[in-house]
């Protein structure tokens, strides 16, 4: 029974490889898993170089690398949804100061970063984390503020968001839309069964 693992008083167990280190990735990390059983999760290569990927055991499918304007990506790693949009942090420069992107339609968008108004002053850092989007297409994330305040905000990309539960009478939100422009991020080779596009199913 390949691919099964039995141990005496346990049930049987699937295991599916997403990725390895013995090709070009020389470390992974970070896995964040969705429903379908995608796993999108962050690679370092032994040539140089970052890459936030996704995968469900057969080819990997690029979502954004440091080949081009992304710097290094942020700690808190991927967070995937159920419709494999991915949201993350990365630097956009060489500084440590990080912007938060979504991976939707199979490209890299840029949500909120520093510079960009919010809450009456103005982003100087973003911090997210892998349970940071849902299916609804929100982004919760930390700022840091030019005026000193910490905030935590609920983004969601105006004209993406499905339809929301009706909420109780009396409930007040506030959303942060997506610029108009887009960025397409460059892909990697490729080369070690890492290619750009969309995941299949």
């Amino acid at each position: 029974m390949s691919g099964l693992a039995r141990r005496s008083g346990r049930a049987a167990r699937h295991f599916t490889t997403i990725a390895d280190d013995s090709g070009p990735i020389g470390s992974l990390d970070k896995p964040s898993l969705n429903d379908d059983g995608f796993v999108a999760f962050l690679a370092f290569f032994d040539e140089g170089g970052e890459a936030t990927l996704l995968g469900n055991g057969g080819a990997l499918h690029t979502v954004a690398t440091t080949d081009g304007p992304i710097g290094f990506f942020g700690f808190g790693g991927p967070s995937l949804n159920g419709v494999r949009e991915v949201a993350f942090t990365a630097s956009p420069d060489e500084s440590f100061d990080q912007a938060l992107f979504l991976w939707h339609d199979r490209v890299v968008h840029r949500v909120i970063g520093p510079g960009d108004a919010l809450a009456g002053s103005v982003v100087t850092n973003v911090v997210s984390c892998r349970e940071a989007l849902n299916d609804q297409r929100q982004i919760a994330f930390q700022a840091q503020l030019e005026d000193g305040r910490a905030v935590i905000v609920r983004a969601r990309p105006d004209g993406w968001a499905r339809p929301e539960k009706t909420r109780g009478a009396g409930a007040r939100s506030s959303t942060v839309g997506l610029s108009n422009s887009t960025e397409r991020m460059p892909a990697r080779s490729a080369a070690g069964g890492v290619q750009a596009g969309q995941a299949g199913s």
